[in-house]
């Protein structure tokens, strides 16, 4: 998240993006289903990296580590 806002997560910053917080969501692996959170900005912008928005299954990372 900092590197996509651009400052750090107690910087001040003249953007007009900011953090709001953490999403749940509930993802399926081939170990189970899991609760986690993923973190969002006010614009809505930001791209996870591992677990990709709309993404609920991710028994393919499991192959990946």
């Amino acid at each position: 998240m900092d590197e996509h806002l651009g400052y750090g997560r107690s910087e001040r910053s003249d953007s007009d993006d900011y953090r709001n917080g953490y999403k749940p969501k509930r993802i399926n692996s081939s170990f189970g289903s899991m609760d986690i959170q993923v973190p969002q900005d006010r614009k809505t912008t930001f791209e996870p990296q591992v677990v990709k928005k709309r993404q609920k299954d991710i028994s393919s990372i499991d192959q990946k580590i």
